[in-house]
């Protein structure tokens, strides 16, 4: 949440590069309403954590096994989390969100990936590392498949190809 507070933050107040601020904030938006909300309840599912326990078989029982090993030596605040968000669910608490595609981790990151790369070349290459390691850590700890991952990123793509169109078309901005 840190690099995307940051990342809004300066979008909102940097100055230097107008446009390529509001790409990013019109991307972001995109973003989250085509891919978090649209696309999440058309394609509604749950990552591999609650594959099991809502009855679609044991696929990824070694995954969850796994996970709670390593919890035994070092403590795996997911698991927490899935349990949280499991409860709301089953017992309609306030927090259901367990939909998993696509994947707004990824979408998310590659949006800020974007945006990094168009200010600073190095910039992007370091996002861009930090978004790899969020598509694999979302996999390895039972968040997502891989393919929510991959479609995050073709929608966050689409958005900021969108929002670059629509910030050269209405934008007053020099």
């Amino acid at each position: 949440f840190f690099l995307l507070y940051f990342c809004v933050f300066m979008a909102c107040f940097d100055m230097r590069a107008p446009r390529k601020s509001m790409t990013f904030l019109v991307a972001f938006v995109l973003t989250w309403v085509l891919g978090g909300n649209l696309l999440a309840t058309v394609f509604s599912s749950v990552g591999p954590v609650y594959y099991e326990v809502l009855g679609f078989g044991d696929d990824f029982v070694p995954l969850m096994d796994r996970l709670h090993a390593v919890a035994q030596i070092s403590p795996v605040w997911a698991l927490d989390v899935h349990d949280m968000l499991l409860d709301g669910y089953l017992n309609d608490g306030p927090m259901k969100g367990i939909s998993a595609m696509p994947s707004m981790h990824v979408g998310s990151c590659v949006i800020m990936t974007l945006y990094c790369f168009s200010l600073r070349r190095w910039l992007g290459w370091l996002m861009l590392t930090f978004t790899l390691l969020i598509q694999i850590g979302s996999v390895h700890l039972a968040w997502h498949y891989a393919i929510d991952g991959y479609f995050a990123a073709v929608v966050a793509i689409l958005c900021w190809w969108l929002a670059q169109g629509l910030v050269r078309r209405f934008s007053p901005i020099a």
